[in-house]
């Protein structure tokens, strides 16, 4: 699991499912908000490390 901050302070979380397999991610809907349901990323299946770039505004690259 990792976090990165979007660039309006709002957090986004990047997890695996249970298993281990699928790529899953969760945000704040508001900075210091409620959070989103957790989604399913698609990709790459399996990872065992993970690394999370920023790319821009809003913009973040697993």
């Amino acid at each position: 699991m990792t976090v990165a901050r979007n660039v309006d302070g709002r957090l986004e979380v990047f997890a695996v499912n249970g298993n281990g397999v699928i790529p899953l991610h969760v945000w704040q809907v508001q900075p210091d908000g409620g959070w989103s349901d957790w989604q399913g990323l698609g990709g790459p299946k399996g990872l065992d490390t993970w690394e999370v770039r920023t790319l821009g505004p809003g913009f973040h690259e697993l």
